[in-house]
């Protein structure tokens, strides 16, 4: 049976990880998103079948029961879109529908599926538009969820039994719409991040307001994509005025035609700056956006809506501008303060100007931006990033959390029949229900271990110990699983094993891995078959040499071997080498609709080494799989 080491040799070969140094890449906010949405779909679609009482009628306290777990999916849902919508501004991925409509009657719309939450806060709504404005060509979905999250602030953040005003006018080219609250203002120390990611006030963390502090984030991005600008002002104990201006049409007036040698030569250009570190625009002669390359664009927080369109519109930056119009023949360059998109402070770069020519003929300018390296400020906001991303994972996994655990609590009830006897049909559906809302507890626990390791707080709390008793535990949490399946689950050798020092919960979450994906890749009527073993660390070596092997750790006198061997589907050959690695999940598994993350083995290979251990496995397709790893003995002293 061919083996496999989670630590592959030779070219190509991923590093080896390390907890301390390994930093993953894959952002919480995307595979937050990505993984909870097929179980929030799931349960959403169950209870609308049991709720509309297709399946059957309900007992008064059945419907309570089962509205609560709609209330809580609902909000999951809510968080997860937000974290989804993260992702893809993370990844530069708004992209901007246009259609022409009525400002007025999207205000209106936004005031009617709001009026729940206003009544709930009794407050009262109000829409005034002033006469003869336009409609608007721009993201109706885009707009209305931004007014959507301003109008909901204000209900909530503003005063109960208060008023939030809409004012909808035009001006010169522009849609100027104002949602004012009569509330207690923001604080003036909070104001510069109202628009930064993960930012919560003081007033939405003492009311305890559900939410990430991600929403007006989305907003001024979304609003940025179509063309527009989004501000507030507050004035502490009398309120604040969200105030959005949008083009009427998208770059009116700004989408002049640009000569052709200009173009040509910025299309070469930008083939080989794309990839530079720093930021680089290429500009025609009106000082217009040709190209702008990613480090540009992430700099600037730009789109691909800034091309064509005047640099000054798209940068808060007066220097620059000046800078530009000295309109140089030559190489050109001056040290500047720029303020970027989402900050406050001025911060230092270096501007470099470079004459693009045609047969002599300037026909615009490459401009290089290279920030100058402020080590004090940059020390400093490093350690503010990990604050907010430490902080926004401790959020999203409490938010999370809270939702799936009162449902657990309610659909317990409902599946024991506490409340009420159910059908067939219902007690199918809640079944389901009951199941996801599993599904998901599985998933967020599983991210906030991804989210510790990407941090450097993934760590494990050694104590002597008799990993027996841990085996034993995990093995009959697994009994009714395998017994279902009619799958044979059994523990053969050695029962008896020295102590070591080891985190026993930390171990008990790679058993609870291996012999969970046994059961799950193993069809019914198969065997798992669960070993534990002690060896040198000369025999270790030698073991995993003839399997072809490379462990990392053999120092320790004496090591446990544990294997986990199933009678699955195997693993194919040109799988093997991505097993260990962050959300793989092989072709047969997902043919198969087999749950799972695509987490479990790279969280159990981190547990592993942080013991000073090593895990391998040896597969054949169709015939099974044996996961193998070693702990060290604790030495006597």
């Amino acid at each position: 049976m061919p083996a496999t080491s989670a630590h592959p040799q030779g070219p190509g070969a991923w590093s080896t990880l390390s907890v301390s140094r390994d930093r993953v890449r894959a952002d919480f906010a995307t595979v937050a998103s990505h993984q909870l949405r097929t179980p929030i779909s799931i349960i959403r679609w169950a209870l609308d079948s049991v709720l509309s009482g297709r399946s059957g009628r309900l007992t008064i306290k059945q419907r309570e029961y089962l509205e609560r777990a709609y209330q809580q999916n609902s909000f999951m849902a809510r968080i997860v879109g937000d974290l989804l919508r993260i992702s893809r501004i993370e990844e530069g991925g708004i992209s901007v529908v246009f259609s022409t409509f009525s400002v007025p009657a999207l205000a209106r719309t936004v005031l009617l599926e709001s009026s729940l939450l206003a009544k709930a806060y009794n407050c009262t709504l109000a829409v005034q538009t002033k006469d003869g404005v336009p409609a608007v060509t721009s993201d109706q979905i885009k707009l209305k969820e931004v007014l959507q999250v301003l109008v909901d602030n204000a209900i909530r953040y503003g005063k109960r039994e208060g008023r939030v005003d809409i004012k909808i006018a035009a001006k010169k080219e522009n849609i100027l719409i104002s949602v004012r609250d009569h509330g207690i203002g923001i604080p003036a120390r909070e104001q510069k991040n109202i628009f930064t990611k993960f930012f919560r006030a003081e007033n939405a963390i003492r009311s305890q307001t559900e939410g990430l502090g991600l929403e007006l984030y989305i907003a001024r991005h979304y609003v940025t994509a179509m063309g527009g600008t989004i501000v507030f002002n507050s004035v502490p104990g009398e309120g604040t005025t969200f105030m959005v201006a949008l083009p009427r049409k998208p770059l009116a007036g700004k989408l002049l035609p640009v000569p052709v040698p200009a173009r040509r030569a910025a299309d070469e250009l930008s083939r080989m700056v794309q990839h530079l570190g720093d930021g680089v625009l290429i500009l025609d002669t009106a000082f217009r956006v040709l190209h702008c390359n990613s480090a540009a664009a992430k700099l600037f927080s730009l789109n691909r809506e800034a091309i064509s369109r005047y640099v000054g519109d798209l940068v808060d930056a007066p220097e620059l501008i000046k800078f530009l119009k000295r309109r140089p023949t030559a190489e050109d360059s001056m040290e500047a303060k720029l303020r970027l998109p989402g900050d406050d402070h001025l911060a230092p770069f270096r501007l470099l100007l470079l004459p693009l020519r045609n047969q002599d003929v300037i026909t615009g300018w490459a401009l290089v931006v290279q920030e100058t390296i402020d080590h004090r400020r940059a020390d400093l906001a490093a350690a503010e990033r990990i604050r907010r991303e430490r902080e926004f994972v401790s959020i999203t996994v409490h938010e999370l959390n809270g939702p799936l655990s009162v449902n657990r609590w309610s659909l317990e009830m409902l599946k024991r029949e506490s409340i009420g006897k159910l059908n067939a049909e219902q007690r199918r559906l809640v079944e389901q229900i009951y199941r996801n809302n599993e599904r998901q507890l599985v998933l967020v626990k599983d991210m906030l271990n991804l989210a510790k390791l990407q941090q450097g707080r993934f760590s494990i709390n050694p104590q002597p110990t008799n990993l027996a008793v841990t085996l034993r535990d995990v093995l009959d949490s697994f009994r009714t699983a395998a017994h279902v399946k009619r799958i044979t689950l059994r523990w053969v050798g050695a029962q008896r094993m020295p102590s070591v020092s080891a985190d026993a919960g930390r171990i008990a979450q790679v058993f609870t891995n291996l012999i969970s994906n046994a059961i799950k890749y193993t069809p019914p009527r198969g065997r798992v078959t669960v070993r534990a073993r002690t060896v040198s660390g000369t025999e270790l070596r030698q073991l995993t040499g003839k399997l072809g092997v490379a462990v990392r750790h053999t120092e320790s006198p004496q090591y446990l071997i544990f294997s986990v061997q199933d009678s699955g589907i195997g693993i194919p050959l040109n799988q093997r080498r991505k097993l260990f690695t962050m959300f793989f999940r092989s072709q047969e598994v997902l043919k198969r609709k087999i749950e799972g993350t695509g987490l479990g083995l790279y969280i159990a290979r981190a547990i592993v080494e942080l013991h000073r251990g090593d895990i391998w496995f040896e597969s054949q397709l169709r015939r099974g799989s044996v996961f193998s790893f070693s702990v060290p003995v604790a030495t006597k002293r």
